[in-house]
């Protein structure tokens, strides 16, 4: 009997991945889950300084074994005499309630600066997304720029591909000289080391990408999906709403408010009660021990005034109003800088679409002269040296221009990225 194998052959698809669904799986990459965690760390502490403010339990058990005897002596003018006042074992239990009734606000201002410092976390996790997302735009920006400049080069090649095989029949006819075919020949060979170049730049920052979403990316594909920016000065009001480190920089001006308070606190006194269910004995059942009390149990009330140290709460409180101040003073020279940075980068955009116009013209001649230089190159009115010019000039002017044109979409996306994480990714997602 005879088999039958049939072989099925199933095609690999390679499928090319989008900015958005980069930009989108950014938040699962290590960097910033190493981020989310420090949020969680920063609420859990916020949480354990609420605790302060709370009633505090506790129970304990203390044992002593005395190496002699108390004894009590008694001297009378007849003599002394001695007798013992407590045994050598002793066991102390107690169930202690305790809270602080007034701690001159020192208590609120340590569970408020921890519930701001949980906020900064998050606002610190926010602005890494930012930059994760921003060399995300540069390199999917910069592969698209160098994918135009390897088709550009591609064209050349195949441009002088042909220009070989012209000059090689004028050659064998005797209609030129071994120098000029040689001289397209290496300009060949110059072309095809260029695209070698091209494709190796663009695999590596492929890798860069990978690296920084978390998917193994193969190729790109698809223009980043955002409208053209808003005006100036509106776009400078969204970044005070939205950028993260500038609102950290708020959070640490009200985290100096707390430290303030804090550092007043000293300056007032502290009252705690505290009730306590306590049994003393000489064995565990804490049921006396024949010569004191076992029911110990109490309520008392303290209170702690500091009076003078020294002049250091003085000037623990002048340190924390000029640690205040100086970051008032970052976070206004903090916010010009912001300010600053987004009208260079609007003029940065105008200057490129200056370039751009001319790039335009400069492609629209090379175009030109390069289909003149063909037509003039195949009736040998210029040599194959000219030739190459013209053909290694197209493929410049062509990469220039599409070079720019991805240096325009990348700097419309990082204006939107200077207004914040959020306002982005809402931009992104609205497309």
């Amino acid at each position: 009997m005879k088999r039958l194998s049939i072989l099925i052959i199933v095609p690999i698809i390679s499928y090319s991945t989008g900015f958005k669904t980069l930009a989108t799986h950014i938040k699962s990459t290590q960097t910033l889950k190493s981020a989310s965690f420090g949020i969680k760390a920063a609420e859990s502490l916020a949480l354990s300084n609420e605790a302060l403010n709370s009633p505090k339990l506790d129970i304990v058990l203390n044992g002593r074994w005395l190496d002699e005897q108390p004894s009590l002596t008694v001297y009378t003018p007849y003599g002394s005499s001695t007798a013992p006042m407590a045994t050598t074992r002793s066991f102390l239990g107690s169930v202690k309630l305790s809270y602080p009734i007034f701690t001159g606000f020192a208590i609120e201002s340590q569970i408020s600066k921890a519930h701001l410092n949980a906020i900064i976390a998050s606002l610190k996790y926010k602005d890494i997304h930012r930059s994760l997302l921003l060399n995300l735009i540069r390199l999917y920006l910069s592969v698209q720029a160098l994918q135009s400049q390897l088709s550009a080069q591609k064209s050349a090649l195949k441009a002088l591909q042909d220009a070989y095989k012209k000059a090689q029949e004028f050659y064998n006819n005797g209609l030129l000289s071994p120098a000029q075919l040689y001289n397209i020949e290496a300009k060949m060979y110059d072309m095809k080391a260029q695209i070698t170049q091209s494709q190796g730049a663009i695999a590596q920052r492929l890798n860069q990408i990978s690296y920084i979403s978390g998917i193994t990316v193969s190729s790109i594909s698809g223009v980043i999906p955002l409208p053209h920016p808003p005006k100036t000065k509106k776009l400078i009001k969204l970044s005070h709403r939205y950028r993260a480190d500038i609102k950290v920089l708020k959070k640490e001006l009200q985290i100096r408010d707390s430290e303030i308070k804090l550092a007043k606190s000293n300056l007032y006194p502290k009252v705690a009660i505290e009730a306590k269910i306590e049994r003393f004995g000489d064995t565990l059942k804490l049921n006396g021990d024949g010569y004191t009390n076992a029911n110990r149990n109490s309520v008392g009330v303290g209170v702690e005034w500091n009076i003078f140290a020294g002049g250091k709460d003085k000037h623990l409180i002048e340190s924390a109003k000029y640690a205040k101040l100086a970051t008032a003073s970052k976070l206004i020279s903090y916010t010009q800088k912001v300010d600053s940075e987004i009208v260079d980068s609007y003029i940065e955009l105008s200057t490129l679409k200056a370039k751009l116009i001319s790039a335009k013209k400069r492609l629209q001649s090379q175009r030109s002269y390069y289909k003149q230089s063909v037509s003039r190159f195949n009736n040998r009115l210029i040599s194959s040296d000219e030739l190459s010019r013209a053909i290694a000039n197209l493929a410049e002017a062509k990469a220039l221009y599409n070079t720019i044109k991805a240096s325009i979409k990348a700097q419309e996306a990082t204006i939107w990225l200077m207004g914040g994480v959020e306002l982005f990714m809402s931009k992104l997602n609205s497309k």
